[in-house]
């Protein structure tokens, strides 16, 4: 149950990160 506490957040980092990225690069083309 602690190993899923920990790969949730990172999972929903991830997926933050990776939507600002891809919005960041819109922005430069």
């Amino acid at each position: 149950m602690l190993r899923l506490q920990i790969m949730l957040p990172c999972c929903f980092l991830f997926a933050y990160v990776y939507i600002f990225l891809i919005k960041f690069d819109v922005k430069i083309q």
